[in-house]
């Protein structure tokens, strides 16, 4: 299944609709994607904070960025490199030939 996290304003909100699909899914951690909207959802350290609780706690099989898709936090860390260090492959949505060199990097 896959859950919009879209902006990823609300994270108690992504949290519940992923227990809904934890509580239904006949194997939820094996089918999880969760989609975010780059320039909103990674805005900020908080942003980047809450991602990151993301990956660690629900360990999503995918997450897919776009608008931008690929983003770099104060460290210099992509959300590529972090998502691929949670085991979770990473699907981007790009405007650019260069986007998609840099992701598949």
């Amino acid at each position: 299944g896959f859950i919009a996290a879209g902006h990823l304003q609300d994270l108690s909100e992504l949290e519940n609709q992923i227990k809904i699909f934890n509580d239904r899914a006949p194997n939820p951690n094996n089918n999880l994607a969760i989609g975010f909207i780059g320039f909103s959802s990674l805005a900020t350290p908080t942003g980047w904070k809450n991602y990151e609780h993301i990956l660690r706690t629900y360990k999503p099989s995918v997450v897919q960025f776009f608008a931008p898709s690929i983003i770099k936090n104060q460290n210099g860390t992509t959300n590529v490199e972090l998502a691929r260090r949670n085991g979770s492959k990473f699907i981007a949505q790009v405007g650019s030939i260069k986007e998609a060199k840099v992701a598949i990097a």
